[in-house]
């Protein structure tokens, strides 16, 4: 084995040793993993109904990579998509970061679609797709904390919550400003030639994705799905939530869901193992909930079955289908 590969290894192992250990570390903390209330989530209603959210969600993402493609002259069909999304996310379970759902996705694109000879194309889209995510996730951080704060407006500022809230909004608004100008202003020094190579091939790089992404129409149609994916997501906190606590409203449990992906943008460690706990413990604890780190593992639990639940019967899916077809 080579020096690369054990050195890969050795991060991913690093990386998960820290977020498990991240996650002990907060149970130990705040009163243990309440191991009682995870077991009771793991009934046949509760999975079913987290696994078909998941699948939703996952079709949504499959869906905007699909038509990005096609707006481009690029063609997968939905199923190898599907296939190859569900593949990437569940790699993330072990690899820390989220290159490995591009990666996936990018090979299984290269592979099922003939396009190797635009292998920077597709790498170009991938990250064009995954700042469609993004941006999206802004905007529904935006809408929802927005209602929040409305509804709350007579108690506004009077708690961390409310403060936390705002924080989230502005947070939100600045990084799409960001964007937005980033993007006009690449836009507008297309001619100007670096002399450093590196800065040069970046830059050239960068038009190519903003070239892709004026090749894009119904970007508004991609951006809602992006949403829809998002708040689905989130649901799937609110079902684990209501079955502790179904005091806790609806749309704290949306807004808690957002910051924790907000949170996860850049992770460390697999899937965010430990960041995610870590941000759940701070926010319930901020409405008087001290489970956050129980929440966290169940929704963790629960994502990863899901995964594992959908990916293998996708992939069986999809193998079977294209044997019946050989024959």
């Amino acid at each position: 084995m080579s020096r690369d590969v054990y050195k890969n290894f050795f991060t991913i192992v690093i990386s998960l040793f820290l977020g498990l250990l991240s996650v002990w570390l907060l149970s130990k903390n705040n009163d243990g993993i309440q191991f009682n209330l995870i077991f009771t989530l793991f009934n046949f209603d509760v999975i079913l109904i987290v696994i078909l959210l998941k699948m939703i969600a996952m079709m949504l993402i499959s869906y905007r990579w699909v038509k990005i493609l096609q707006y481009n002259n690029l063609y997968q069909s939905f199923l190898d998509s599907f296939k190859f999304v569900l593949v990437g996310h569940s790699l993330s379970i072990i690899i820390p970061g989220i290159v490995s759902q591009d990666i996936v996705k990018v090979a299984g694109t290269i592979h099922t679609s003939k396009s190797s000879g635009n292998k920077m194309a597709i790498v170009s889209l991938a990250i064009l797709d995954r700042l469609f995510g993004l941006i999206s996730l802004f905007i529904v951080t935006i809408i929802f904390t927005t209602i929040y704060i409305s509804l709350e407006s007579i108690n506004l500022y009077s708690n961390l919550l409310d403060k936390l809230m705002v924080s989230a909004l502005f947070f939100s608004i600045f990084c799409i400003s960001i964007l937005i100008v980033t993007y006009f202003v690449l836009k507008k020094i297309q001619k100007i030639q670096f002399s450093s190579k590196k800065i040069s091939n970046f830059y050239s790089k960068m038009l190519k994705i903003i070239d892709h992404f004026h090749e894009i129409r119904n970007k508004e149609k991609l951006l809602c799905i992006s949403m829809f994916s998002h708040i689905v997501n989130s649901i799937i906190l609110v079902v684990i939530v209501k079955e502790f606590y179904s005091e806790i409203e609806i749309i704290v449990n949306v807004i808690f869901c957002l910051i924790s992906n907000l949170g996860n943008l850049f992770p460390f460690t697999p899937s965010g193992l430990g960041v995610t706990e870590s941000i759940f413990v701070y926010l319930y604890s901020l409405i008087g909930y001290e489970n956050g780190v129980t929440i966290g593992v169940s929704f963790r639990l629960l994502s990863y079955t899901s995964f594992l639940v959908l990916t293998t019967a996708v992939v069986l899916t999809s193998y079977l289908w294209k044997y019946k077809q050989k024959k």
